[in-house]
């Protein structure tokens, strides 16, 4: 067997070089025709005005699925931290693969185009994105992290 040529440097700098920047042109373009098509859900209603309304309307908002066991421990922790506190907050989820219609897959479209954020859960206190899990478990361990986000919006009802 002859051994395998390596490619003439000109392919290598275009596949090192070229290849990458072209990937990071197209997932730009993807971008912006997701920002130019506005998605709309089953009944009619835009998924981002979806989306705005429903961070809009709880304290600390959580996009996930029913199965997700990232979204499983996030529920679980913040469901003791609102059993714990006297003062509530506004806490609401959304299952995405329990939506009608294939909306589940449109707002996390969305979300991703919002965030930056392709996974579930998709966490949001007080109107800011957190981030998911992981976040948000980082958040409760810090001093000056969620429990003091909790307290101020337990303050504001």
């Amino acid at each position: 067997p002859q051994p395998v040529p390596s490619p003439p440097p000109l392919l290598a700098c275009f596949v090192t070089i070229l290849v990458p920047f072209m990937r990071v042109i197209f997932v730009f373009f993807l971008f912006l025709i997701g920002i130019v098509r506005s998605e709309t859900l089953s009944d009619g209603k835009d998924t981002r005005a979806f989306i705005e309304e429903r961070i809009a309307g709880a304290d600390v908002m959580v996009f996930a699925k029913s199965y997700c066991p990232h979204c499983k421990r996030t529920k679980a922790l913040l469901e003791e931290l609102h059993a714990e506190m006297e003062q509530g907050w506004k806490y609401d989820t959304v299952n995405l693969d329990r939506l009608p219609g294939g909306d589940g897959p449109k707002i996390q479209a969305e979300l991703l185009r919002l965030t930056g954020q392709r996974t579930v859960p998709n966490i949001f206190v007080g109107g800011t994105h957190v981030g998911g899990n992981s976040d948000l478990q980082a958040l409760h361990h810090q001093e000056q992290g969620l429990m003091p986000m909790l307290e101020a919006l337990a303050g504001e009802l």
